[in-house]
């Protein structure tokens, strides 16, 4: 993102309406949203990108934007502590496949699985709790 440019992720409850001006640009059909959940999201991601998901002078949550199996996304680090470890990241649906399968390649010896949408939800309620 440049100085001009910011993206706005809603996660939860109805679909805003977006407002009808030029400087708004709905990218919801266009775009691959994911999140990694879990205490081995570290060990599996630093497998795909050399991005510092640990840096210690950053504070959570965080902004990064870079390669992520050699996939320019958008990642923010949601929590980085075992049992708040959270990244969520978007790219381009076009490497929706790529991507996947690249990540549960990475995952395989933490058994890292899909979990869906709820599973997602549930991370979220546990840690505003």
């Amino acid at each position: 993102m440049n100085r001009t440019q910011a993206s706005i992720w809603h996660l939860s409850g109805e679909d805003p309406a977006v407002p009808d001006d030029q400087g708004f640009t709905d990218v919801t059909d266009v775009t691959l949203f994911l999140a990694l959940l879990g205490k081995d999201i570290f060990s599996i991601s630093e497998k795909l990108t050399a991005l510092d998901f640990l840096d210690p002078l950053k504070e959570t949550p965080f902004l990064l934007q870079g390669p992520f199996s050699h996939v320019p996304c958008q990642i923010v680090i949601l929590g980085n502590i075992p049992e708040r470890s959270a990244i969520l990241f978007t790219c381009s649906r076009g490497y929706a496949q790529d991507m996947i399968a690249a990540i549960f390649e990475a995952g395989t010896e933490f058994e890292l699985h899909p979990a869906g949408e709820n599973a997602f939800r549930e991370w979220v309620n546990k840690i505003s709790d």
